[in-house]
């Protein structure tokens, strides 16, 4: 008992655990309140409509990794190593992101319609893309600054506000319009999404210190910057190129089953994103000596991660006629969708220890060309299968992906640990 004592409290004076716990408990509170906004909106848009609005918000997805081109991960990378140089990768990352949020969601309005058969308002598709190209990458960036400073507590509060402010729009949605509209809902989407990036904008600010400018810096990091943009990307199409997809190449009751669906296995993910948040600084200086040290802390993760993996496949297996009882019975195949995912958590979680080895190690350009290669096979999988059979295509294309992928990284990590053997690096590299 004295034992069990003193490994309990010895774990709870470990910062990793702290912070995780810290992110846990946000993701905890947030995943109510997204399961609480999303029925909201689910049943006032109905099938329709909220598979129009899944089409456009999949595509403001696959987008928002270009907004920003990777600044916000070259800052935690460079401030959890040397928190000095804090406000000039601050206010370079606000501008980077500002201007190429512009560019990207202009560029949507005009491809929206080459993509969806059916016509969607230029205005819907520029309100929801701006609302995530620019302040949702705020928000985002903002959080990332606040982990890079040990600061995870304070990230962990403004990951509950953003969530908050979503399902106050939703409520507003149904309380002051008797007809709600896709439009009045993308109006209120932005409102929403502005709220909690201003609010952590102005909470950064305060704390860390107001945003400068470095050009010099601004442009030298361009490079490795585009590689965390490309990286994310790849993961942002595996994730959401089959909701569009679907938009475009099936029906929008198939996009709107799929996509509610898909909702559900969102919420599996929150302690991934709990550990990978309070995590993803401590890679980086893990990694500094190279990829042994980034490897430690991954196999350090590994029993948490795939023990929560084989238990999330089971309980969607189990409990996927739920949706149906929470949904509707206008999203009774909803629940067919889900069983067809239960095994994308397990897959992720190795997915992920493997990715952020490299990444911590400094070979994220590695780890992008296999997601690159992964989101690539997803989309001509997608493009074969889903005229085919819809979203059990789609289903398909994204679970082959995300195999390889993870397979692929594993591989690239093993290579990298022998050449690290084989030629340790130099002291001081």
């Amino acid at each position: 008992m004295k034992y069990l004592k003193l490994k309990i409290n010895s774990l709870l004076q470990k910062s990793l655990f702290k912070d995780t716990a810290w992110m846990m408990i946000a993701q905890i509170i947030g995943l109510f309140l997204q399961m609480a906004y999303f029925m909201i909106v689910a049943r006032a848009l109905g099938l329709e409509q909220y598979g129009i609005f899944s089409g456009v918000l999949a595509l403001a997805f696959i987008a928002t990794p270009f907004s920003g081109l990777g600044s916000g991960d070259i800052l935690v990378q460079n401030v959890s190593r040397d928190p000095t140089v804090f406000r000039k990768y601050w206010g370079n990352s606000i501008l980077i992101i500002f201007v190429t949020s512009l560019i990207l969601s202009t560029i949507a309005v005009f491809v929206s319609p080459l993509i969806f058969h059916q016509t969607i308002a230029p205005i819907l598709v520029f309100l929801v893309c701006f609302s995530d190209l620019f302040f949702l990458r705020v928000w985002l960036t903002a959080s990332g600054a606040l982990v890079s400073r040990n600061l995870t507590s304070k990230a962990a509060q403004i990951k509950v506000f953003h969530n908050f402010s979503k399902l106050l729009a939703a409520l507003i949605l149904v309380s002051f319009f008797k007809q709600p509209t896709i439009f009045i809902w993308g109006c209120l989407y932005l409102l929403g999404t502005a709220t909690s990036a201003m609010l952590s904008f102005l909470l950064v600010c305060r704390m860390l210190g107001l945003p400068t400018l470095d050009i010099k810096c601004l442009l030298s990091n361009l490079t490795p910057g585009f590689f965390f943009s490309l990286s994310s990307s790849a993961t942002t199409v595996n994730a959401h190129a089959d909701k569009l997809m679907l938009a475009s190449l099936s029906t929008l009751e198939a996009t709107g089953t799929y996509a509610a669906a898909y909702r559900f296995i969102d919420v599996g993910y929150f302690p991934f994103f709990a550990i990978s948040s309070a995590a993803y600084a401590r890679f980086f200086k893990e990694g500094a000596t190279g990829i042994k040290g980034s490897l430690g802390l991954a196999k350090r993760l590994l029993p948490v991660i795939s023990g929560y993996g084989v238990i999330a496949t089971i309980g969607y297996l189990v409990f996927a006629p739920v949706v149906t009882l929470i949904l509707g019975e206008e999203y009774r195949e909803s629940a067919a969708v889900l069983r067809w995912m239960a095994p994308f958590h397990l897959l992720f979680g190795f997915q992920y220890l493997a990715a952020d080895t490299l990444t911590g190690a400094g070979l994220h350009k590695w780890r992008s060309f296999i997601q690159v290669f992964a989101a690539l096979l997803n989309v001509l999988l997608n493009f074969w299968l889903i005229p085919l059979y819809s979203w059990k295509g789609a289903a398909w294309a994204t679970i082959a992906s995300i195999t390889f992928q993870t397979l692929g990284l594993w591989l690239l990590v093993i290579f990298f640990s022998k050449q690290e053997v084989i030629n340790p690096p130099k002291e001081g590299a």
